[in-house]
């Protein structure tokens, strides 16, 4: 056993040594990448870096690193991000004399930084990867050739930001803090590498080659990023490769589903080796992340030691033999830890296995639920350890213990309160003030009659809980239940409010009743009636509570007012129009009235609101309304007569002032497409006199007349050819004999005439004076003279 030691100190100052030369300082570590929000693009990105503190130069740990973000479909460079330290904390070792016998003192450095990657950029189905190198290995690892001389690559890879279409939100797996072990050579070891994933994602576990990347003890960090799909790997010792980065029987293995870690090593040294754990969604790999880390084996004499039990201060011989499987404790009530105490012993507790720092004693008082175990090493020396079983520590779902009041604090003096726990839970115990324990208070219930602070301690008897429960009792003088403000008069009219006042206080609840019924809702000190009744109201503060007077009031009715509609009115009506109203003795009022009458004229045309507004002999007033539609007078008028053609037709448009909401009618309706629109088409077959009346609904009413006369057509010829053949020789007007007194004229081109006839018996041959006109275009006029219009136009003569 003293060679031993002395072996593994000497070797311990021998790493140390070579590591101080050669500035090793790197042990593992990992990225993390977790997303901050519910949207692709805001994330935490973390760096885990397992730094040996023993061999490591401290100036060698940089305050911040940059990594950098790569396309894994062709390495293209995407963006950097600059990660700061953040906290240093140490890596606990179950076997602390081992750990510094071996010169292990490891610290877990973690750096971070938020990141922000564009989901418009990251799209590559591909996926990404984001890359560090650093510089330099312990040169003690003793299964890779040249280890002080080459760096390591933290790497991890992560999908884009949208699949099929839609956003694509991920987080990477979660790796805990390994703890800080060693394996004992030709002992079986088992370590969990386990990781959780934020997602839900299926992780599978794999033991890969770790990265040599492409730092040199020269450059420990490259002025530019390198991105590469294969980086340069670690080259093994002899003997050693991907399937024995550990060598043993067996080997390194390591669980694909759940990441534990078995060996049982045949070789003394410090063994590197790298896990990765791939991502899964859908059967769809999706991520990646690397860790490397390092154990050391050592030769470890045969352990002493007993395997530890766990159990209680209370557990019988029999438990503290066998150790407990399960143990149940109250809310966060926690409970103490026991082994067997071994001055020969080194302790290390653990919580769902993993180290809990500074837990290195005998006892351990376990604070919250989970699967503990405690490791029992040899004190002085790297002896075989001893492992536990399980002990399950969980939490007893046990109602809470509440004191309920009998009566809402704080209450009047002298009135009694009673204080109740829930029954049948225990042995109870009352102390008033925190300090004077109530003796022979043993029941779930107290009388109290003074002020101050109530606790009840309970203690449950099948799972030994004790639970407690505080209440306050306060007492407060009794409330004034007086009115502050009361109307003058207690006689309102229906339809109107009173406001009633209560004197108020600070902490004062008003409850108003009617009639004795209480009102819902109100709770103020000020209350508006509406109705009659007798009113009253009770003041509360807590339970203590008064009751005011009780005062009546009269909800007088308002009169009811009959009043009749006002007809409709002409403007031209000079008669006044009586107004009708019920009860007698109101007063009208409005433009146009003249006290119980209407005047049109007065008010003139429009819409006029009257009013009649009757009061009770209380003084209630109830007012009715109605509208006076005065109209105004309509005025149409038409011409003497109008002109057409025969068979042709001719619209009838009267001129048209003071309508309002008129009606219209032609008499006769003869020959007109409509009688009671304001402008019929007319289509008469012979001269006919039409005449239209115009009435709106106040009466009044105006009416014209016009004559339509009915003219022959005339068919007039744009020209003739006087040649004498016999043919169109003359200008011949077809339906001129109808107009016998009708004036024809036909003027040359610069207005000389040469041609007149009054009425036209001998039609125009195309001479003047009897001699030929030459061919040319001469006007034309030909006056009816009997009523119609004027006809005029070219005329072509030709020969």
């Amino acid at each position: 056993m003293k060679k031993l030691l002395t072996f593994l100190l000497l070797s311990g100052l021998v790493w140390l040594s070579v590591g101080q030369v050669r500035a090793s300082h790197i042990v593992g570590g990992n990225f993390e990448m977790r997303a901050t929000s519910g949207t692709p693009g805001q994330y935490m990105l973390y760096l885990h870096m397992f730094y040996d503190e023993v061999n490591g130069q401290p100036g060698a740990v940089t305050q911040t690193i940059t990594a950098t973000i790569f396309r894994k479909s062709d390495n293209r460079y995407m963006q950097q991000v600059v990660l700061n330290q953040q906290t240093r904390t140490a890596v606990v070792y179950a076997n602390e004399a081992c750990a510094s016998a071996s010169s292990l003192r490891t610290t877990d450095i973690l750096y971070a930084s938020s990141l922000y990657l564009n989901p418009a950029t990251y799209t590559d189905e591909g996926g990404y990867y984001i890359v560090w190198e650093r510089c330099c290995r312990n040169t003690i690892i003793t299964n890779i050739l040249r280890p002080g001389n080459i760096g390591m690559v933290f790497y991890l890879e992560f999908p884009a930001l949208g699949y099929q279409g839609r956003a694509f939100l991920n987080s990477s797996p979660t790796l805990s803090r390994p703890n800080g072990e060693y394996i004992c050579v030709n002992k079986p070891f088992q370590l969990s590498f386990a990781a959780t994933d934020p997602d839900g994602d299926q992780l599978v576990y794999s033991l890969v080659t770790p990265y040599a990347g492409n730092t040199t003890p020269q450059q420990p960090e490259l002025q530019q990023a390198i991105g590469t799909s294969s980086y340069p790997l670690v080259q093994w010792v002899a003997g050693h490769d991907v399937n024995n980065q550990i060598i043993g029987n067996p080997s390194l293995s390591i669980n694909a589903q759940t990441g534990v870690l078995s060996v049982r090593a045949t070789n003394i040294g410090l063994h590197v080796f790298t896990v990765q754990i791939d991502e899964y969604r859908n059967g769809r790999r999706i991520g990646s992340v690397r860790r490397d880390f390092q154990l050391p084996v050592v030769d470890c004499p045969n352990s002493t030691l007993d395997k530890p039990t766990i159990y209680t201060v209370v557990s019988t011989v029999q438990e503290q033999s066998t150790g407990i499987k399960l143990i149940n404790i109250c809310h966060d009530d926690g409970v103490v830890l026991m082994t067997a105490l071994n001055a020969n012993a080194s302790y290390q507790w653990q919580k769902d296995g993993q180290n809990i720092a500074g837990a290195i004693g005998n006892t351990y008082k376990a604070t919250g639920v989970g699967r503990y175990t405690v490791t029992t090493s040899p004190k002085n020396t790297c002896g075989t350890s001893q492992l536990s079983e399980i002990t399950q520590v969980a939490e007893v779902v046990v109602p809470p213990v509440t004191i309920t009041p009998n009566v809402k604090m704080p209450v009047c003096p002298g009135q009694p309160v009673t204080l109740a726990a829930p029954a049948n839970r225990g042995t109870y115990r009352w102390i008033f003030n925190s300090t004077d324990t109530l003796a022979g208070q043993t029941a779930n219930t107290l009388n109290v009659q003074k002020a101050g602070r109530y606790t009840v301690l309970v203690k449950d008897p099948t799972y030994n809980c004790l639970f407690s429960d505080t209440d306050t009792v306060t007492y407060s003088p009794k409330p004034r239940a007086v009115f502050a403000t009361q109307p003058a008069s207690r006689t309102f009219c229906a339809g109107d409010s009173v406001r009633l006042a209560a004197f108020d206080s600070t902490g004062y609840v008003f409850t108003w009743y009617r009639d004795g019924q209480a009102v819902t809702g109100s709770s103020s000190g000020n209350f508006t009636i509406r109705q009659g009744g007798t009113y009253s109201f009770e003041t509360a503060i807590g339970s203590c509570k008064s009751k005011s007077e009780s005062v009546a009031f009269v909800a007088s009715p308002q009169p009811v007012v009959v009043f009749d509609s006002v007809r409709a009115i002409c403007f031209s009506n000079a008669t006044l129009i009586p107004l009708i109203a019920s009860p007698p003795g109101g007063v009208f009022s409005g433009k146009g009235v003249q006290n119980a009458s209407f005047s049109p004229a007065g008010a003139g045309p429009g819409n006029h609101l009257i009013t009649y507004t009757a009061t009770s002999p209380a003084g209630c007033k109830t007012t009715a309304r109605r509208w006076a539609v005065v109209s105004p007078s309509p005025q149409v008028s038409l011409p003497a007569t109008i002109g057409m053609i025969r068979g042709e037709t001719i619209t009838l448009r009267p001129t048209l002032t003071g309508l309002g909401n008129a009606t219209y009618a032609w008499t006769p309706a003869a020959g007109l497409s409509a009688a009671n629109i304001a402008s019929p088409v007319a289509s008469p077959s012979q001269n006919t006199t039409y005449t239209l009346t115009v009435s709106n609904p106040g009466g009044c009413a105006d009416t014209a007349s016009v004559q339509v006369i009915i003219y022959e057509k005339m068919i007039i010829p744009k020209g003739f050819t006087p040649n004498g053949d016999g043919k169109n020789d003359t200008w011949e007007i077809v339906g001129i004999q109808a107009y016998p007194e009708a004036d024809v004229r036909v003027f040359n081109r610069w207005g000389q005439e040469v041609f007149y006839s009054h009425g036209y018996t001998t039609p125009f041959n195309g001479t003047y004076k009897g001699s030929p006109l030459p061919p040319a275009t001469y006007y034309f006029v030909i006056e009816p003279n009997n009523g119609r219009s004027r006809l005029s136009g070219p005329l072509t003569l030709l020969r």
